[in-house]
């Protein structure tokens, strides 16, 4: 057998099977339609009134997370809230803050039983706090936002022989 008549069996067998391939592919059930995008609740504490505190708490509670802390209390994330940003709210508004952030789903809540030392404190709702994954992914994105923010404008090594010329120029004119 020749070295045509080879090269054209195998184009033979080469499109028969594509041609099968196709066939297959055609009868096989369409990819169900993709879910719908809904709204995410998590991303609330980004654009809301208050949102800079929302952020620092969030910030905090992050950075907690990294570095592999524990679960704070509200007066814990007061006292980060403190050392980190200056940053000195009561008690009571933290605690909301964080409750706000749990029903938005930024945040986790465990109820907290170690805290108690009487009956009566036992039946107060103590919670202890710590990012959601939605939560921590939702302030890396942030994060990152803020940086990009420092980098707008910022001069490009490369442009620094045009704008020297153009200097240049600029001064043989005047």
């Amino acid at each position: 057998m020749s070295f045509l008549e080879r090269l054209g069996d195998q184009l033979e067998g080469a499109t028969g099977r594509v041609v099968t391939e196709r066939q297959d592919a055609a009868e096989q059930p369409a990819a169900p339609p993709p879910a719908p995008l809904g709204p995410h609740s998590v991303l609330k504490y980004a654009v809301v009134e208050g949102a800079e505190r929302y952020r620092r708490i969030m910030r905090v509670l992050c950075t907690e997370h990294r570095n592999f802390g524990l679960r704070l209390s509200p007066e814990a994330v007061g006292e980060r809230l403190r050392d980190a940003f200056e940053l000195e709210l009561d008690p009571l508004a933290i605690a909301a803050h964080l409750d706000q952030l749990h029903t938005w789903g930024a945040v986790t809540r465990e109820y907290d039983t170690s805290l108690a030392r009487t009956a009566r404190e036992l039946r107060r709702n103590r919670f202890t706090y710590d990012i959601s994954p939605a939560g921590k992914r939702t302030e890396e994105l942030l994060e990152a936002l803020d940086q990009l923010g420092d980098t707008v404008g910022a001069l490009e090594g490369s442009r620094l022989p045009t704008i020297r010329d153009a200097l240049r120029r600029i001064a043989r004119l005047l």
